[in-house]
């Protein structure tokens, strides 16, 4: 009994040595992964209130100024209209269009009010994106590598996991999307819900139903993918785990957790119900955005030996192609530790994992299967049944994001192949030799250029229109480009005035007024001469004309300002 104090102050101390110990794991690997994000993104960095990110090559599409545009119009609606942001008449002006469907991300848009409270204007919608942008990136490793950690109980193969995880193409070259980047959220409701299956504890119930409403409000698309990884994983769980099946704790657990997440969903449901039908994308967009099955062993362009395999004429026809052909590039490197992990690891571990892996890689492919550039539509895939069949999975147009889902399985079981490896070395010098030797293959592997930038200056004129007093509309032009239509909305959020042109994810209008439609119908641009356009447009309170450079939606500068009124 004498001895029993000091054992208890020793349980005590070692329990402080854990800590410590589990927090300088968490800080390396941290510190690791932020050292990526400064060589990867620097010259982002380096401007961080007039700089967003783009593609290596410095090209855009124009999604970042639709990005922009979100965080802003949830700041902006919220605090200065006080009215709800999920409906407006801000673009497509004078139309009113729901924005239930859209790629809004409203937590996104409240965690960028701080910044745009401190800069206004431009530059602090630009920090604001920035920082959500670097901070996405570093928790989607740290996610990744807690659900690793968690099944191996290997921090080694949980850091090299959550390397590849955040190097994978799919999710590098969404760079310009901030809410398809927001993927943190996905692995940690993986691990829950696989925590709910196997533990008695309600508390993963409830942290798996919190994962799934964070991602309802940082990115809706994301929900189709919670609802599919779940159900066909648990059905191979069930598979390797029949005696359980009976479970009457573990039933009432997943009963509890879909009671919840329809909770948390339910909101979102209750506006699509009011809301008039969506604009479904054409077919013809999933087929565009299908990937190509040698996508999955090919590097996609400006990565790891990409420009070698370009030169060769077997690959010549797949580098023609659109890049989401390859997008869904999964890394020799995650390969080979994905079959080491089959080998080495228990079945009964690994297998629900790698067969949900399996499924969602076939799901990614789209409706039928291309091969080196051929579109084969004799060979159906489950994607065409699901786009069918399942409810609002039309509204789906961009099949290979599914890859996310299998990659994150795959890395499961690699986490299990590096733990294998790694175990091979008995003294701890040869496993850090192994380990940093496994670190310099992955980054050859998913070898790439850090990314450029896109300026987000905007011209004076937006700031002198932005002091004029009185309610009115802007109308910019040539509005025919897709990226010009995003680019005038980034300028919105300076001049705070309802714009004629815009963009959603998934159109749909509350409120059509019928002469604006036919005045905009075939056309891409007004000519000040065309005084039957200009009066609609001054009916409808217009007073600005702003006519812009065509260059493929760059900021190519002021050509002419007409003020109508």
């Amino acid at each position: 009994m004498a001895k029993f104090p000091f054992y208890r102050k020793k349980k005590r101390l070692d329990t402080v040595a854990r800590k410590m110990k589990k927090r300088w794991i968490y800080g390396l690997s941290i510190g690791g992964y932020a050292l990526l994000a400064i060589y990867l993104f620097y010259p982002m960095l380096a401007h961080p209130l007039s700089r967003v990110i783009t593609y290596p090559n410095g090209e855009t599409t124009g999604d970042q100024w639709f990005v922009l545009w979100n965080l802003w119009w949830i700041k902006y609606s919220l605090l200065n209209l006080k009215t709800n942001p999920f409906i407006t008449h801000y673009i497509f002006y004078p139309n009113v269009s729901s924005l239930v469907m859209s790629e809004l991300c409203p937590l996104l848009g409240l965690a960028s009010v701080p910044f745009q409270l401190l800069l206004p204007g431009a530059r602090g919608l630009t920090l604001s994106y920035n920082f959500l942008f670097i901070l996405n990136f570093l928790l989607s490793a740290i996610s990744m590598f807690i659900l690793v950690k968690a099944l191996t109980h290997s921090s080694t193969s949980a850091f090299i996991c959550g390397l590849i995880f955040v190097l994978l193409p799919v999710r590098l070259l969404h760079s310009i999307h901030l809410q398809n980047l927001t993927l943190e959220f996905i692995p940690l409701y993986v691990l829950f819900f696989y925590k709910t299956l196997i533990s008695a504890q309600w508390r993963n119930v409830f942290a798996a139903a919190l994962c799934v409403l964070l991602v309802v409000w940082t990115c809706l698309q994301y929900v189709p993918f919670l609802v599919l990884l779940s159900g066909f994983f648990l059905i191979c769980w069930m598979i390797f785990n029949f005696q359980d099946i009976g479970d009457k704790q573990r039933i009432l657990r997943l009963s509890a957790l879909v009671v919840l997440c329809f909770l948390a969903l339910l909101p979102n449901l209750l506006m699509y119900m009011k809301t008039p039908p969506v604009e479904a994308p054409p077919f013809e967009d999933t087929l565009y955005l299908a990937p190509d099955l040698m996508g999955f062993i090919i590097p996609p362009e400006f990565y790891g030996a990409s420009s070698l395999l370009r030169k060769l004429p077997t690959f010549q026809l797949l580098y023609r192609l659109p890049i989401t052909a390859h997008f869904t590039y999964l890394g020799i490197t995650l390969i080979i530790f994905a079959c080491i992990g089959i080998v080495k690891a228990p079945k009964k571990q690994v297998l629900p994992w790698m067969l949900s892996a399996v499924f969602f890689l076939v799901l990614s492919l789209g409706p039928y299967l291309i091969y080196n550039g051929e579109l084969h539509k004799g060979i159906p895939l489950p994607y065409l049944f699901l786009y069918n069949h399942l409810p609002l999975f039309h509204l789906s147009r961009a099949p290979y994001r599914f890859v996310i889902v299998a990659e994150l399985f795959l890395l499961v079981v690699a986490g299990f192949g590096v733990k294998a490896l790694l175990e091979k070395g008995k003294k701890d010098s040869r496993k850090i030799f192994v380990f940093s030797c496994l670190i310099v293959l992955v980054l050859l592997d998913y070898k790439t250029r850090p990314y450029a930038t896109l300026e987000t200056t905007v011209p004076p004129i937006y700031e002198r229109i932005a002091r004029e007093p009185g309610n009115f509309a802007v109308f910019d032009e040539p509005f025919g480009l897709y990226a010009d239509r995003c680019r005038y909305m980034f300028y919105q959020t300076t001049h705070h005035r309802p714009i004629w042109h815009g963009m959603t994810s998934r159109t749909c209008f509350i409120k059509r007024v019928a002469i604006r439609d036919q005045l905009l119908q075939n056309k891409n641009t007004i000519l000040p001469t065309d005084r039957q356009a200009l009066h609609i447009l001054s009916s409808f309170g217009t007073l600005y004309l702003i006519q812009h450079g065509s260059t493929a939606g760059e900021q190519s500068g002021i050509k002419a300002v007409y003020r109508l009124q």
